[in-house]
């Protein structure tokens, strides 16, 4: 049976950040000038040693060994490749998902909002920090890509489980924006020594969101509800205070990421 053709669920890319073009040169030539020869290389060097094992020890050749490696090396190696290129395709539609929402986030800024993109933390990164006039909120991007045509899709939230198309997701997005929360509330603490209230959010973008449950302790909406909402919240931080808030959270970002190696 064939597998359905799967596409984004938005339709409109964001540009790509600067130097990014650059950041694919080297990612290429990284892969063209060193792995690939280095590849080589080494295949070589095997077996230029194998040459000399027997030439130094007048064996004669014995090619069912090699044979047997090889043949596990092949079935290995495509056990692994096609695990790991739906790993790269599902990883490259998340890219493409953060960077989308990370776009229409940034239109927030006209309205008094700074956004911190791909905040480190203790497991990983949150993707979005949006800072405002509304309040502090974590923003975790969930792409999932839709079957081509596909338009009656939906995700389901009831306030305390979402289903995505019907299916629960094998990490729980609720749990992981809670710990996102929290983890911005304490670097903020740690920055300000100010105790800020942050609401997580985890966002679908280019999906329909359907939502039963009253005043859920996570949020859970599409890009355009999201920005929306946070457009119509009432102000609860200053001017003053959304500055120091962002500025304390670029201080630890810069400072998560140190001195830049070039060699």
């Amino acid at each position: 049976m064939a597998r359905s053709k799967r596409e984004l669920p938005f339709k409109v890319l964001p540009t790509n950040p600067a130097g990014d073009s650059l950041l694919d040169l080297q990612h290429d030539t990284l892969l063209d000038g060193f792995l690939r020869w280095s590849m080589v290389a080494m295949a070589l060097a095997a077996m230029a040693v194998m040459d000399w094992t027997r030439y130094l020890l007048k064996t004669p050749p014995n090619p069912i060994p090699t044979t047997i490696f090889a043949a596990i090396a092949v079935i290995l190696a495509f056990i692994l490749g096609r695990r790991a290129l739906r790993k790269s395709y599902d990883m490259r539609a998340g890219i493409w998902g953060e960077r989308y929402v990370g776009a229409v986030l940034d239109e927030l800024r006209v309205d008094g909002f700074q956004i911190v993109h791909d905040v480190p933390d203790k497991k990983g990164n949150i993707d979005h920090v949006v800072i405002g006039p509304g309040g502090v909120f974590t923003i975790e991007t969930k792409t999932r890509t839709k079957r081509a045509g596909a338009r009656d899709k939906k995700i389901f939230y009831d306030g305390e489980c979402i289903l995505a198309d019907g299916l629960k997701p094998d990490r729980d997005p609720i749990a992981q924006a809670h710990a996102q929360a929290r983890q911005i509330r304490e670097i903020l603490k740690d920055q300000t020594t100010e105790d800020v209230s942050v609401q997580p959010v985890v966002t679908y973008p280019g999906w329909y969101v359907e939502v039963k449950a009253k005043a859920p302790s996570v949020w859970v909406h599409n890009e355009n509800y999201l920005v929306m909402r946070l457009r119509d919240l009432p102000r609860v931080l200053s001017s003053k205070q959304v500055d120091t808030y962002a500025n304390a959270l670029r201080r630890y970002v810069r400072g998560t990421f140190g001195e830049i190696e070039l060699e």
